[in-house]
């Protein structure tokens, strides 16, 4: 086979697979079998982990919704204690600082609000809150993140000692029904089932 046809056979492969994935549910059945369902119980602390910020310091889109759930979350009284966590671009605040800050200016008390600010990776975020509870004596967390990252956020956090009580900021699996979303719901798929593989050969889950 000449390099020519093998890059027309591999380009009509990935339009088929495209086009399957744009325009049928399976992106949908994939990632609702990844996905967590919610179990919004009360706990010791609503943990909202970092989803970045843009150049300018201003939250992404996913940091915004685990920030504006979270809230939602303390304030139906789910837990007394509301975690933020998010490092700094250069720059700018750290992500932690900022969400902490819009959410005193959306109403809320900055009494029960604590940040962790200097996490890289959700490994990270996961260690870094189980210390911090650990010296109050607590353990049990509503864990906000999106679906396709939750479950491994949960495996993480478990195996940092912590008692986790998922708490998917989104419904996206089951509400993508655009050619768009479905395949930006594959991306997420792809991305996330990579990133729990890596954990587990990783042993950090």
């Amino acid at each position: 086979m000449t390099w020519n046809r093998l890059v027309m056979a591999v380009g009509s492969v990935v339009g088929i697979a495209s086009l399957i994935i744009a325009l049928t549910p399976a992106a949908n059945l994939a990632a609702g079998a990844l996905a967590v369902p919610p179990d919004l119980t009360k706990a010791d602390a609503i943990v909202v982990l970092g989803g970045g910020l843009l150049r300018d310091g201003t939250p992404t889109f996913a940091s915004m919704s685990r920030m504006l759930f979270g809230m939602r979350l303390y304030q139906t009284g789910l837990a007394p204690m509301l975690i933020f966590c998010g490092p700094p671009r250069e720059n700018t605040s750290a992500e932690a600082t900022v969400r902490a800050r819009l959410a005193t200016e959306l109403g809320l008390s900055s009494t029960n609000i604590h940040q962790i600010t200097d996490a890289l990776t959700t490994r990270e975020e996961a260690e870094h809150v189980a210390g911090f509870l650990s010296k109050r004596k607590l353990n049990h967390v509503l864990l906000v993140t999106e679906p396709m990252h939750m479950r491994r956020s949960k495996l993480v956090f478990e195996a940092a000692g912590l008692n986790v009580s998922p708490a998917p900021s989104d419904n996206f699996p089951a509400i993508a029904r655009s050619p768009l979303d479905r395949l930006l719901l594959f991306h997420q798929l792809v991305m996330h089932s990579v990133g729990l593989a890596y954990y587990k050969v990783a042993g950090f889950i």
